[in-house]
């Protein structure tokens, strides 16, 4: 059925909300303010889910998206919306959502900090491939869209994606189903890892010799299939397969495979930020700083020379071996690393620590959040817990664990890292009150 329905405000995962008859129902590619023909595709006890048939009041902040496919596939929510009202549609679900899931109210909210990039940013990213099709997967589905370019890559990875799209089907390779492609814009090269279900014996070599600006590529197996819950493994490597790129005057050197930050100029303000953030209100170096989940050591090197002793923790080898390379390569002396689930390491090191108490605890987990070592850090009661997350509703829970054992939310901020998608980072500022 459809109904004409005004949307009044907007839900974490891209939709916008609206009612029907008083029931929640949930739109995506609408806007704030606008009023839409909307028909029920799904019906739940307490909500619906709809699609969009027509928009009969459009938004003021309604713009014409860039890309063709926009509306099909899932990679992006908001190219309909224009950038800075992003923005405060995001902040908005951000305090929201810390509010509603886990009763946080920060004292303090900083002013949302846009990217100065709203496309053209992404210096990495994973390509779905299914036969001719290449692309990221339709909303909702495991469909493939196919795409001959994506306006949130960065021109150099635009242009990898390109060429190496028309050698793959020019000369095809069986068993392909996953493209990831990485750029450093310092050094002005690529570099690609392609995904299989098979061996083969393709000319992997020739396909490097034949990308221009490809440094590197890297050949993965999966065992038993695309779809197997199997690691893909390493099974062949040509050229330079490290991802490179500077953050306050420290160079980092990562494999593709390891996480991190695909937007470049987002992540220089989110080190700024969190360094301020642990340092806030010392004149001198702070005794101790741990960096939970650290990966190769993004917020670890900056933060190091800002205290006594700074110790990264990080359960993927590869990552930690880059963490030490890197702070060897800087001359970063003040950092340890460790590899060690981040959990394990908070109940059998952490509480044999000196200064502890005094200690700042930078909490940087997955998408899925870290609940466990949430409760953990909360319990061994450090002076203060920066928490970097990439999803407000797991973030809220998480907060919500470390709230319940003395401490209070004196800051937040939100970082929009990733335009035209609903994805967000935000940095909050949890402190034991005494």
């Amino acid at each position: 059925m459809e109904f004409d329905v005004e949307m009044t405000g907007a839900a974490y995962g891209g939709n916008f909300v609206g009612r029907i008859e008083g029931k929640v129902v949930f739109v995506p590619f609408t806007a704030t303010g606008e009023v839409a023909r909307v028909e029920v595709v799904e019906e739940k006890k307490s909500f619906s889910s709809g699609s969009v048939v027509e928009i009969l009041n459009p938004s003021g902040a309604r713009v014409a998206p860039e890309c063709a496919v926009f509306g099909s596939c899932g990679g992006c929510s908001y190219q309909h919306i224009e950038y800075s009202e992003q923005v405060r549609v995001k902040e908005g679900i951000f305090l929201d959502t810390l509010k509603r899931l886990g009763g946080i109210v920060p004292e303090k909210v900083e002013s949302a900090i846009a990217a100065s990039e709203p496309y053209g940013y992404r210096s990495r990213a994973r390509i779905h491939v299914d036969g001719n099709r290449f692309g990221f997967f339709k909303i909702n589905t495991n469909t493939v869209v196919d795409i001959d370019n994506c306006p949130l890559l960065d021109p150099l990875l635009s242009d990898l994606f390109i060429t190496i799209k028309k050698a793959l089907l020019e000369t095809p390779l069986p068993g392909l189903y996953e493209l990831e492609i990485g750029c450093s814009r310092e050094q002005g090269s690529t570099l690609a890892r392609l995904c299989l279900d098979g061996k083969s014996d393709y000319d992997f070599k020739g396909l490097l010799s034949t990308v221009p600006g490809l440094k590197g590529l890297e050949i993965r197996l999966r065992t038993g299939g695309r779809h197997s819950s199997t690691p893909a493994r390493v099974i062949g490597a040509y050229g330079d397969n490290l991802c490179s790129y500077t953050v306050g005057g420290i160079n980092h050197l990562a494999p593709l495979g390891v996480f991190t930050q695909a937007n470049v100029t987002g992540n220089e303000r989110l080190v700024e930020i969190v360094a301020q953030y642990a340092t806030e209100g010392r004149v001198e170096r702070g005794p101790l700083v741990l960096d939970l989940h650290c990966g190769s050591g993004n917020l670890s090197l900056a933060l190091a020379s800002r205290f006594e002793r700074c110790i990264g923790v990080e359960s993927d080898s590869a990552a930690v071996t880059a963490a030490r390379n890197n702070a060897e390569a800087n001359g970063v002396t003040e950092v340890e690393f460790v590899r060690m689930e981040a959990g394990k390491w908070l109940t059998s090191t952490a509480p044999r620590l000196d200064g502890f108490k005094d200690a700042v605890v930078v909490l940087d987990p997955p998408r899925g959040g870290d609940r466990a070592s949430a409760r953990a850090v909360a319990e061994l009661a450090p002076r203060r817990i920066v928490y970097v997350s990439c999803s407000p509703p797991t973030l809220a829970r998480d907060l919500q664990a470390i709230a319940t054992k003395g401490y209070s939310c004196t800051r937040a901020v939100l970082l929009d890292m990733f335009p035209q998608t609903y994805h967000m980072e935000s940095v909050v500022v949890m402190e034991r009150q005494d």
